[in-house]
């Protein structure tokens, strides 16, 4: 499995649908968190992290993520709690689930998710698979 940066891809428009966008990455592993913030840095202007539903509480007001990436890892009262908050927060916010806990979450606490196993590669790359699909765009769209 081979990630690709987004400055090393040829589709440009790729490029341009992360221009000026700002993610917000939540899982409690900080190794995961700094590469996860690496690599959807090379897409977006902007990547804020957290641990846990408490530090996405605590983020600045100014900050507006069109994109929060949401881990099944937090467990399932921090993952209800975070959804939860970002779209009550920022109600625009394109919100992907990674991994297989989403079932318990209502429909409108997410726009997509991404069922994976638990390894810290598997995360990342289903990352950057959102990063790199068509359908951001439509999603983005839609809750417009």
């Amino acid at each position: 499995m081979q990630l690709t940066c987004v400055a090393e891809h040829k589709d440009p428009s790729v490029q341009n649908r992360w221009t000026g966008k700002v993610a917000l990455l939540v899982d409690p592993d900080p190794v995961l968190l700094e590469a996860g913030k690496l690599l959807l840095s090379g897409y977006c202007e902007s990547v804020q992290t957290a641990s846990t539903c408490y530090d996405v509480a605590e983020m600045p007001h100014e900050e507006k993520p069109q994109v929060a990436v949401l881990s099944d890892r937090l467990g399932s009262f921090q993952l209800l709690a975070v959804a939860e908050y970002v779209r009550h927060r920022w109600p625009l916010a394109n919100i992907l689930v990674v991994g297989r806990a989403a079932s318990f979450l209502d429909e409108h606490l997410y726009d997509r998710v991404e069922g994976v196993g638990s390894s810290n590669l598997e995360f990342l790359a289903a990352i950057d698979k959102y990063a790199k699909s068509p359908d951001y765009v439509r999603i983005e769209s839609d809750r417009a």
